[in-house]
């Protein structure tokens, strides 16, 4: 960004700076808070239940780095990115958490409502999902709200697995 001509000293940036490094530092200290806590990155389609591979996104990498209880699916495609299950076997990783995908064409929790396989679900029941921007944000400003969503989520999650 200075290369092309960006203030890195400007308010704004060291503001938005400022925010993402509190940011980290409260999802830092909601994971120590609750060890534990096991969170499955997920979308869903008509058809099928993804759990995807906290190795193969650089925000969920990121966020694993930062102590994230991510859960790796056992069997991965073959580009390595998720594990797709039919809705029968939605159940197959115990999750504490659930980081949906918030992307438009994934199902959101208001049209996962009618499939029981989702309502079943632990995390569902207990409330404990929280949208995912599934397509990083690699600035401060884009970043932190990410972080300070789940950090709450990690927060105020209950062991449900």
């Amino acid at each position: 960004a200075a290369a092309l001509g960006a203030d890195l000293n400007a308010p704004k940036v060291t503001q938005a700076k400022a925010r993402f490094e509190k940011a980290t530092e409260t999802l830092t200290a909601a994971v120590r808070a609750k060890p534990g806590i096991k969170v499955l990155a997920c979308s869903g389609s008509a058809d099928l239940f993804y759990a995807s591979n906290p190795g193969k996104n650089t925000d969920l990498i990121y966020l694993k780095e930062l102590g994230v209880e991510f859960i790796t699916p056992e069997k991965l495609g073959s580009d390595g990115f998720f594990e797709e299950l039919s809705w029968e076997n939605a159940d197959k990783y115990k999750a504490d958490v659930l980081y949906l995908d918030s992307r438009t064409q994934a199902l959101q929790p208001k049209d996962l409502a009618s499939k029981p396989a989702w309502t079943d679900l632990p995390a569902v029941q207990a409330g404990q999902v929280v949208p995912w921007a599934s397509e990083p944000r690699f600035s401060y400003l884009g970043c932190a709200p990410i972080l300070e969503d789940l950090a709450k989520a990690i927060q105020n999650a209950e062991k449900v697995s």
